[in-house]
C-alpha cells in the first residue's frame, strides 16, 4: 500500500468517527455510519469513546476497498515485554498484499501493513510496547490515535512521549501517524520515515493554541491539519 494511499484511509477513518451518532443524544446527521458510541452509567460523561469505533471504521473502509487484512495478528517475531519468557505478541489490525505468483491464478497474500489504535493521552509505557512491534515486524506502521479533545499542551505532553518511547528502538519502515481529535472535529497526519534521519525531536515538533474553542495552528512543522 503506497503512503498516501494509507494517509487517505486514515483521513475517510477519522471524518466517520466524527459523524458517529451516541446513545444519549440520538442521531445528529443523516449521513452518520450505524455505529453508534453507547452511554456510560455515569452522567458525567455522556458517552464511551474508545478505539474499537476507530478499528470497526477502518476495517469497513477495508473491506469497502477490498482489501485483505486480519485482526489481532500475532507478531511474527517475539517480544518480552512481561515476564522472563518472549511470547508473540499482537498487532491490532495488519493489512496484506495479494500478489499473484508466476502468472498463476493463485495469490499469496504478504504483510504490508500493521495498524495500532490508542485513545486517551496514554503511558509512554503503552506507547513503548506498540513502538517495538512497529520496529521489529519490518513492515509499515500505522498509529491511529482517537483524543476526545485537546487544549493548548495535550499534543505537545503527548508527543513528548513518544518521543521518549521511540528513543529506544531503530527503525526500518516507515510510520503514518494520525491523531483524530473527536470534540474539535479534525485529525492531524504526518509520515515518519526512518531513512531521513531526522531526530524525533524534530519530528515530533507541533504547536497549536486553542482560545475559546478555536484551534490555530501556530508550528505546523509537515502535520496535515484535516
Amino acid at each position: 500500500m503506497e503512503l498516501n494511499d494509507i494517509i487517505n484511509l486514515n483521513k475517510m477513518v477519522a471524518r466517520d468517527l466524527f459523524l458517529l451518532s451516541n446513545e444519549a443524544s440520538g442521531i445528529d446527521s443523516v449521513f452518520s455510519p450505524f455505529l453508534v458510541y453507547p452511554s456510560l452509567r455515569t452522567d458525567k460523561v455522556p458517552f464511551r469513546l474508545s478505539e474499537q469505533e476507530a478499528r470497526m471504521l477502518y476495517i469497513r473502509k477495508l473491506n469497502e476497498l477490498g482489501l485483505y487484512h486480519s485482526i489481532e495478528t500475532p507478531t511474527v517475531n517475539l517480544y518480552q515485554q512481561t515476564g522472563t519468557k518472549g511470547l508473540s505478541a499482537r498487532i491490532d489490525l495488519t493489512i496484506f498484499n495479494d500478489k499473484t505468483n508466476n502468472g498463476s491464478s493463485h495469490k499469496a497474500l504478504e504483510r504490508d501493513v500493521n495498524v495500532e489504535f490508542k485513545t486517551t493521552n496514554c503511558n509512554p509505557a503503552n506507547i513503548k510496547k506498540d513502538m517495538e512491534k512497529f520496529s521489529k515486524e519490518k513492515v509499515t506502521g500505522n498509529w491511529f490515535h482517537v483524543l476526545k479533545n485537546v487544549d493548548s499542551r495535550t499534543l505537545n505532553v503527548l508527543f513528548d512521549k513518544f518521543v521518549q518511547s521511540m528513543s529506544f528502538f531503530a527503525f526500518t519502515k516507515p510510520i503514518v501517524f494520525c491523531f483524530a481529535i473527536f470534540d474539535k472535529r479534525f485529525s492531524l497526519l504526518k509520515v515518519y520515515d526512518p531513512s531521513k534521519k531526522e531526530p524525533l525531536k524534530d519530528f515530533f515538533d507541533f504547536k497549536l493554541s486553542v482560545k475559546n474553542g478555536s484551534v490555530t495552528i501556530v508550528n505546523a512543522n509537515g502535520w496535515e491539519f484535516s
